[in-house]
C-alpha cells in the first residue's frame, strides 16, 4: 500500500510545482489571452484536482505523508552534498580522490537511508474488510 501511495503523492506534488513554474512563463510566451485564459483555466482546474489527491492522501494516511516526505528530504540533502562536493571539485578546493571518497558515501549513505515502507498501515484487505467491500 505504501509504494502505490508514495508514487501517486509524488506524481501529484510534481505535476502541482510544475505547473506553478510554468504559468508564468506560459503566459509570457501566449499573446492571445482567450486562449492563454483557455489554457490555464484548464491548467489550474487540473491542479486543484492534483491538489485533491494530495490532500486526500495527507489527511488519511499521515504516516505514509511523514514517510514520504522524509524520503524526499533524504534524497534532497544527499544530492546536495553531491552538488557541494562537485562544485569543491571544480574550484579545485578537494582532490579528485576527496570528491571519489564523498560520492561513495553519499552512494552508499542514500542506499542505507531507506525510510522503512511499513508505516503501520493496516493491510489492503483489512482496509476493503472495514469499508463493508468484502
Amino acid at each position: 500500500l505504501f509504494q502505490p501511495l508514495a508514487y501517486e503523492f509524488d506524481v501529484a506534488t510534481t505535476f502541482i510545482m510544475a505547473h506553478r513554474d510554468v504559468e508564468t512563463v506560459f503566459r509570457e510566451l501566449v499573446e492571445n489571452d482567450k486562449v492563454a485564459g483557455a489554457v490555464l483555466a484548464e491548467s489550474r482546474a487540473q491542479v486543484a484536482r492534483a491538489r485533491a489527491v494530495v490532500d486526500d492522501i495527507v489527511e488519511h494516511f499521515p504516516e505514509v505523508t511523514r514517510a514520504i516526505k522524509t524520503q524526499q528530504v533524504v534524497h534532497t540533502l544527499l544530492m546536495e552534498t553531491n552538488r557541494l562536493a562537485h562544485d569543491l571539485l571544480h574550484h579545485g578546493e578537494i582532490e579528485e580522490k576527496e570528491y571519489e571518497t564523498i560520492t561513495d558515501c553519499v552512494t552508499k549513505a542514500y542506499k542505507n537511508a531507506r525510510v522503512p515502507t511499513s508505516v503501520g498501515l493496516p493491510s489492503s484487505t483489512t482496509l476493503l474488510s472495514d469499508c463493508g467491500l468484502l
